[in-house]
């Protein structure tokens, strides 16, 4: 799906550090949610270094959805990164 970037009308941002446990429900669940909203949306999840297997379950669940992006830092840039990378959309690529 394509889309222009100035149609998106939600970005949703979240951070990731060692989910694994955790994120394929979440990344799931937000899916799930997007859909429902009817809205233009983009999805950017920040893998902020983890150490376990998060970001190979994270890019399983949405590494080729037309409408998210993960962010994958080799290691921990700390919470700031996430507010660092709050203008990369996937509207601007």
């Amino acid at each position: 799906m394509t889309f222009e970037n100035n149609s998106l009308e939600i970005s949703l941002v979240t951070p990731m550090f060692n989910e694994e446990g955790e994120i394929k429900a979440n990344l799931e669940r937000i899916l799930v949610t997007m859909e429902k909203l009817g809205k233009d949306w983009e999805y950017i999840l920040v893998d902020d270094g983890s150490t376990d297997n998060s970001y190979q379950i994270a890019f399983d669940v949405i590494g080729n959805h037309p409408r998210c992006n993960i962010l994958h830092y080799q290691n921990n840039q700390g919470k700031g990164v996430d507010h660092r990378r709050i203008g990369k959309r996937i509207g601007e690529q």
